[in-house]
């Protein structure tokens, strides 16, 4: 409520409710004569952990972040969903525009949202099936071990210790639990929905380092997240005290990342990784070349949140490898790139040996890169990163040109249908030599699912 503003409305979606109103709960705040602009300071310092989520129905609202009016928002905008969905204090706070004329709001609780809104009929299903606990209250429940279970309970996901324990972490991260745990219906829907965002790795990251639910990321918060990082691995090294920090925290280190800005920060601290892990690496070497296995470690530990393990393998079967234990590994996914094919057995015997001959020979010989500079793991760590556009490019331009595509083909499309930039010859290099498998100078959307696997292209 701003205090210069006559009234606000909040129409509560409950369709619990018991006054005459629709099924609709109505609330108003009137003007009061005595607020002026001295306290909105202090009506900015308010924020708490709420369980609502916003749409603005009419008017406008303005953002505001400390003594900053950093945004506005209009008809439609949805705004509170860091609380209602992860128990964490707001980021910033909401006042009615002045200029906006009344404000008026739709407001969902966060109980009615899980009662009426998450357990669709599958859901429902899902939880049945795994839930054989009820509580005193008769209700049922998951623990943690059915839970699991349930994730490992569809196609196409591997059912390995790993990933048993990367469920119940995740879990755990994304609820903040932590012991004996009794899974609601409730919790297990939200889990799902949010799961199920094209990137729910940026809610992991920003709740792994805003571990006390504040809603925004402080220094502190980061240095904590690297001290923690660094003692499980001692290996991972990063130096606070660098340009990125700077501008990201301010030269005081006293600037927060809010939520709607932590995904570019944390593309941004990727890269920074990466460069940091690469010059600590590369001190040893008088040239500022790194060695195959060192290169190939630095990947993984720069790129490592969103490197599938094919790409991974790949990488240690280009690089490191022993020719035999090389090729074989490459007559596998040739393997796999003609039968997605539909090729004939004599087409998966010819496609498969000449991936073998090829293989045996790189490595034999050691053809290709035996040294990598910076500029190498630059172009490495932005083809990595763009891997899942990547795949999509060779498929559109597979589809295009009715077969595999060449190097030149592939820098065609990428000007035609491509990613938005360009890419750099060198990036083009390595797209080739993560994905021709027989080295023949060709790649089709068959060998990028080969290498990356069906599920993830």
């Amino acid at each position: 409520h701003h205090p210069n503003k006559p009234t606000q409305k909040l129409e509560s979606l409950d369709p619990t409710a018991t006054e005459n109103y629709g099924g609709m709960h109505f609330y108003e705040q009137e003007e009061d004569e005595e607020e002026n602009d001295d306290n909105l300071g202090e009506l900015l310092q308010m924020s708490g952990i709420t369980s609502y989520l916003y749409t603005i129905r009419s008017g406008s609202a303005d953002v505001w972040h400390g003594n900053v009016n950093i945004a506005s928002y209009g008809q439609g905008t949805v705004f509170g969903e860091g609380g209602f969905l992860f128990h964490r204090q707001h980021s910033a706070t909401i006042l009615a525009s002045e200029a906006g004329g009344e404000l008026e709001c739709w407001v969902v609780p966060a109980k009615i949202f899980h009662n009426y809104v998450l357990p669709s009929d599958n859901m429902i299903r899902m939880f049945a099936k795994h839930a054989t606990h009820r509580d005193e209250k008769g209700s049922p429940y998951m623990t943690m071990d059915e839970f699991v279970e349930s994730c490992l309970d569809r196609e196409g996901v591997e059912d390995d210790p790993t990933t048993r324990v990367r469920m119940a972490n995740t879990y755990s991260i994304l609820r903040k639990t932590d012991g004996y745990q009794k899974i609601s219906l409730a919790n297990f829907c939200l889990f799902h929905l949010i799961m199920s965002r094209p990137d729910p790795e940026v809610d992991i990251a920003f709740l792994l380092l805003d571990k006390d639910r504040k809603g925004t990321i402080s220094m502190d918060n980061l240095a904590q997240f690297l001290e923690d990082t660094q003692h499980q691995d001692s290996s991972l090294l990063f130096d606070l005290d660098c340009d990125f920090v700077k501008r990201h925290f301010g030269p005081n280190s006293e600037r927060r990342i809010r939520p709607n800005n932590f995904s570019q920060f944390l593309a941004d601290f990727q890269r920074e990784m990466g460069r940091q892990a690469f010059l600590h690496a590369s001190q040893t070497s008088s040239e500022g070349y790194l060695a195959p296995e060192e290169f190939v470690r630095v990947l993984k530990t720069a790129c490592g949140w969103r490197l599938p393990e094919g790409v991974a393998n790949r990488l240690e079967n280009l690089y490191c490898k022993a020719p035999i234990e090389a090729a074989e590994a490459a007559a596998i996914m040739s393997v796999k790139a003609e039968n997605l094919k539909g090729s004939s057995t004599a087409e998966v015997t010819k496609s498969t040996t000449a991936s073998i001959l090829a293989n045996i020979e790189r490595r034999s010989k050691l053809l290709g890169d035996r040294f990598f500079s910076y500029g190498d793991f630059l172009a490495f760590q932005e083809v990595l990163q763009q891997l899942p556009g990547i795949c999509n490019l060779i498929h559109g331009a597979c589809t295009i040109k009715d077969g595999p595509v060449s190097p030149d083909d592939f820098k065609v499309a990428n000007r035609v249908i491509g990613l938005g930039g360009k890419l750099s010859r060198r990036q083009v290099d390595i797209v080739f030599e993560l994905f021709d498998l027989d080295h023949d100078g060709f790649i089709s959307g068959e060998d990028t699912a080969s290498v990356m696997g069906v599920d993830f292209v």
